[in-house]
């Protein structure tokens, strides 16, 4: 399974998706009055949490019961890739933990 949903479920993220980008400008939507979200900021979050709880969470839950070990590992890298990558929520003094984890042979890391 590559990393995209059914049909109907890429549906409702491009719909949802939508929906958020016409606020998510930089001048519509923020944490207090007059502090805003940088545009497009709102928008690839929805879609990193769509992916991680749609697409992703299911994945690692099937190679689990399947006791497939590359997938585990196959997505819980895309886990972490997606993290680093849109979520930037990680520091670089522990964003590289998975990477070696997965390099000293865990089955999977994130």
């Amino acid at each position: 399974k590559e990393l995209h949903a059914d049909a109907t479920d890429e549906t409702v993220k491009s719909t949802v998706a939508g929906m958020i980008a016409k606020v998510d400008d930089g001048t519509t939507i923020g944490p207090s009055e007059g502090v805003f979200y940088p545009a497009k900021l709102l928008e690839e979050r929805f879609c990193q949490f769509f992916d991680e709880s749609e697409v992703i969470n299911p994945a690692v839950a099937a190679a689990l019961a399947s006791e497939d070990w590359q997938g585990l590992g196959k997505w819980t890298d895309e886990s972490h890739r997606q993290t680093v990558v849109h979520l930037r929520n990680t520091v670089p003094e522990t964003a590289w933990l998975p990477d070696e984890a997965r390099r000293l042979k865990a089955l999977a890391a994130s």
